[in-house]
């Protein structure tokens, strides 16, 4: 196995730290209610703000998609 094959999370390694333990449950859920509020602005701080939110959103998406995986839920759109 390569360096960057170790590298890389598998599904069921996400499902086991976020779906299986008590701990990574907190502390997902902490992450989803830190990260997917979306803040407020106007004019060019808007457009700002809703950037940044979707790249924080980004990272909860691809970490709540790798735990569906794990629980065998089908995604057609993943980039695995």
């Amino acid at each position: 196995m390569s360096d960057k094959q170790q590298l890389i999370a598998t599904a069921d390694e996400y499902g086991e730290i976020f779906d299986d333990h008590r701990v990574g449950k907190k502390i997902l859920e902490d992450l989803v209610a830190r990260f997917t509020r979306q803040r407020k602005g106007t004019g060019i701080d808007r457009l700002i703000n809703m950037s940044e939110d979707r790249g924080r959103r980004e990272v909860l998406d691809h970490i709540l998609l790798r735990i569906n995986q794990s629980n065998g839920v089908k995604d057609y759109e993943t980039q695995d």
